[in-house]
Formats: C-alpha cells, structure tokens, sequence
C-alpha cells in the first residue's frame, strides 16, 4: 500500500534527499499543548493474553499477525497486528491494519512511514547507511541541516533517562509552528544498527495515534540490511 500522507510521504522523500519539509498542515490549531505528548509516551502496548489469531503463513520464525492490547482514553482496545518485514530495510516490527506504508531506499540509506489515512498523523523510520549508534543519528534530527532544525520545528524536550523503550537512547520532542503538528522523535539502536524514528501528527489526533505508535515501538527488531 502507498501512503498518501503529507507528512509521511514528505519526511521519507525529505531525509533521503535532504530537502526541507514544509510545517504547515491542513489542522486548525487547537489549544493543547505539546506536554500531551509525555501523557501519550507513557501508554504501552502489552500483549494479548488472549491467543493469536493463526496466521495464514509466516515470514522466518514471525506470524505474520498479533494481537496486542492498547489503551485509548483509558480504555483498553485489543488491536490485530500486522508483520512488516522487507528484504530491503533492517526494520521488522507490527503495525495495526488501519496504517499505510510507504518505503524507500537510497545510497544514503532507508526509511519507512506507517500513515493514518484519516488525520495523516504518521510514523517515520530513518536508517541511515554507516549508522551504528544512536548518536550517528543526531545530524540527521537536530544538526544545522537535520530535519527538526530544516523545518524550522521547535524543541520543547529533550531526554536520555527512563525512556519506554530498551533500544531508545534519546528522545527529542517538537511542535510546528503555530502547533500545526506535534512530534517526537527518538534515536536509538540495536544490532550495531543506529536508526531513528519520528511521530507526528496533528495535536487533535495523538489521543488515537501515540497508542498504535507505542504498539509499533515496542515491536522493533533490527535485521542486518542485506
């Protein structure tokens, strides 16, 4: 499936080529902040313990689907997951059925976007080619040329302790301005693999999203690119 996301689609095409990203958003501005954004970190995604759905095939020793639990307005939601893996791009995680992907590779490395259709809130990973730590990561973010400082999006927080995640190693929260969009972006890695992964979508939208973007995040394994 292609995503059709402004923000998916551009920050893909943007990273790869090191174009700068428009901010603006077809969002009215609303008036909650970014520190929601910190309310919807804390959400995880645990697994079901009901049994999984038995899949129709399998990619390696993964199911190609899993149910998980995720909590939305402090209701719990059972969510079926869908396997991506791609012999192209180290990523390997689940992602719920109602996301579109898009990826793409270069000389310089790949990326992949999950996109939400209906609010085009989207998920964005970046791999780099030669990055092997989190901090490979950093020029890429918030470096003179990286894509929070390009877009001129403004840094509300940035963390290296108690973050959800055991591959994240920095976390970097922002907004656009006039709070088109909120995002949060964290630099991580595995497998002597350094990769980073952004959110952002409109601040109306993270109630619903930063759950499912949880449940993504909790699944990631890195593959050694082939």
């Amino acid at each position: 499936m292609i995503s059709r996301s402004m923000f998916g689609l551009a920050l893909v095409g943007a990273w790869l080529g090191n174009v700068p990203v428009s901010s603006a958003a077809p969002r009215p501005q609303l008036d909650r902040g970014v520190a929601q954004a910190q309310v919807w970190l804390a959400q995880d995604a645990t697994p079901d313990p009901a049994p999984d759905p038995a899949p129709e095939a399998a990619v390696g020793d993964l199911p190609t689907t899993k149910t998980v639990t995720i909590v939305v307005e402090g209701e719990p939601q059972a969510v079926v997951m869908q396997l991506y893996q791609h012999p192209e791009v180290p990523l390997v995680t689940y992602y719920p059925f109602t996301l579109t992907v898009d990826q793409a590779c270069s000389a310089d490395g790949c990326a992949v976007s999950f996109t939400n259709p209906v609010t085009e809130a989207s998920i964005v990973f970046m791999f780099p080619a030669g990055a092997e730590q989190a901090a490979d990561l950093v020029p890429y973010i918030t470096g003179p040329e990286g894509l929070v400082t390009q877009n001129e999006w403004v840094v509300t927080g940035t963390y290296t302790d108690q973050l959800n995640f055991p591959w994240a190693q920095q976390l970097v929260t922002f907004q656009t301005p006039e709070l088109a969009a909120v995002g949060l972006v964290y630099l991580g890695a595995v497998n002597n693999q350094g990769f980073a992964v952004m959110a952002l979508f409109p601040p109306d939208a993270g109630d619903g999203f930063m759950p499912e973007a949880n449940a993504i995040f909790s699944e990631i394994q890195v593959q050694p690119r082939r």
